[in-house]
């Protein structure tokens, strides 16, 4: 068995907790009354390249100005980092070129300062982390760093990608801007005794923080320092360097096939995916017989594919080959899981399984969300079952919305809510939906199982 993204949705539609399990921090795992424990944590589908660049990639060398669309407030300086063995920062980084605050002296009366990251777009669907590396040395509880991001360049919000990113919380009296929110000090690595900054601790430190809730817009990062305010306390401040935005790199196509499936004597329904698959991304079905050939008919389908052409007594077992490509090498499609019978699903973060997305959904946070004035619908066509289908049962995560079921002309047969059933009056060769999003409101997941009839007994 294998677990990915865990949410917690209330009983209103509201999601109360979304773990991505991007690192294997985040949960733990141990084996029950003594028992062995077998958890790994992987990674499935990373590409075959990550590359990171840093300041001395770019088109600016010292002394010569920063590379064009970075730019800085107060007192960061970008230049060859240099050793200052009075202040205790006696281990230089490996490369010659980065930022700090104020290259040759300690920061003893700095002002509020920020330095802003150019914006940085990465793709619906890419996998993505903010990494850099960075030594700091500020006196404990008063003063130090923080990270924001902001995603129109204007407003900004203090980043934090929890487990335990940041060295503590900022010290909660006074109204500053890095008052009670985490920060970075150099608290867990520096010594905290006089002179704090020197002693074995001269370590550059790597920080990496998953992106993917921001996945599809483009990002700005700005890395503020707020100072003590008594210059009777010298520090040696924050140094930063190799600033980066890590993305997968894929190779352009790939394929799974799935063991061997038997197909009921009644038929099989219709095969989907749960996954995302992006823009720029695609998945595809093709059947396969007993021998791994593909059958006649049934090459390269987008999903869901209808098994309803399958020759059930000619094709007892079948095999579900995923195709999966990518038009972007930074891009791939994920696929989760492959059901086969009378399943629909939908994820917001790639509905490239069938769905037809309005441009007037924004992707925010994992959410298709309506910012408008007017309802929006997402819809599915009708999905041809090899076996009837007398109702629907649907279970999805978001708020204002309803959910109707449509027929094979395209009518309506049926509405609910996300959470609920439709009965049809009679029975139905499959489904079609439509998911109608009202303003203000959002949608991130629906899982739509069709339950299949049954033949009489005794006619």
């Amino acid at each position: 068995m294998t677990v990915d993204r865990i949410t917690v949705v209330g009983s209103n539609g509201a999601i109360l907790d979304d773990d991505p399990l991007s690192n294997s921090n985040t949960m733990t795992a141990s084996g029950l009354n003594g028992a062995t424990q077998d958890w790994n944590y992987i990674s499935i589908g990373a590409g075959g390249f990550s590359g990171t660049y840093g300041f001395e990639d770019s088109t600016a060398t010292a002394p010569t100005p920063m590379a064009p669309g970075w730019r800085a407030t107060g007192d960061w300086e970008y230049g060859a980092l240099k050793t200052l063995p009075h202040l205790g920062q006696s281990v230089s980084h490996r490369v010659p070129l980065g930022w700090a605050l104020i290259l040759m002296v300690g920061p003893m009366t700095v002002r509020l300062i920020t330095y802003t990251r150019p914006l940085t777009p990465f793709q619906r669907g890419a996998s993505a982390r903010l990494t850099f590396d960075h030594w700091m040395c500020a006196y404990d509880g008063l003063c130090g760093g923080a990270v924001f991001i902001s995603t129109d360049n204007s407003t900004w919000t203090h980043f934090d990608p929890g487990n335990n990113w940041y060295d503590k919380s900022g010290y909660t009296w006074g109204s500053g801007t890095l008052s009670s929110v985490g920060i970075f000090d150099g608290s867990n690595i520096q010594s905290t005794s006089y002179p704090y900054c020197q002693g074995p601790r001269n370590l550059w430190e790597t920080k990496v923080a998953d992106l993917t809730s921001y996945s599809g817009q483009t990002v700005w990062f700005r890395f503020t320092y707020e100072p003590y305010s008594s210059s009777f306390y010298e520090h040696e401040g924050w140094y930063i360097d190799d600033v980066g935005l890590e993305v997968d790199y894929f190779y352009e196509e790939g394929n799974w096939i799935s063991d061997a499936i038997q197909v009921d004597d009644l038929g099989a329904g219709f095969i989907d995916v749960d996954g995302m698959i992006a823009e720029d991304t695609w998945a595809t079905a093709s059947i396969l017989d007993s021998s791994g050939n593909v059958i006649d008919g049934f090459y390269n389908l987008s999903f869901p594919v209808s098994l309803h052409g399958l020759d059930k007594d000619a094709h007892q077992n079948i095999y579900v080959q995923v195709n999966m490509g990518t038009d972007n090498p930074f891009l791939t499609p994920i696929i989760e899981a492959v059901h086969v019978g009378s399943i629909r699903l939908l994820d917001a973060r790639g509905a490239g399984n069938g769905w037809s997305l309005p441009s007037g959904l924004d992707l925010w946070n994992g959410n298709l969300t309506n910012n408008g004035s007017a309802v929006q619908q997402i819809s599915s066509d009708f999905v041809h079952s090899s076996r009837p289908i007398t109702s629907v049962d649907f279970t999805g995560a978001g708020s204002q919305v309803a959910v109707r079921a449509i027929d094979s002309a395209g009518n309506v047969i049926g509405n609910t809510g996300l959470s609920g059933t439709i009965t049809f009056s009679e029975p139905q060769p499959g489904f079609g939906v439509q998911i109608n999003v009202n303003p203000g409101g959002h949608i991130s997941s629906l899982w739509a199982e069709g339950e299949f009839g049954q033949p009489a007994v005794n006619p």
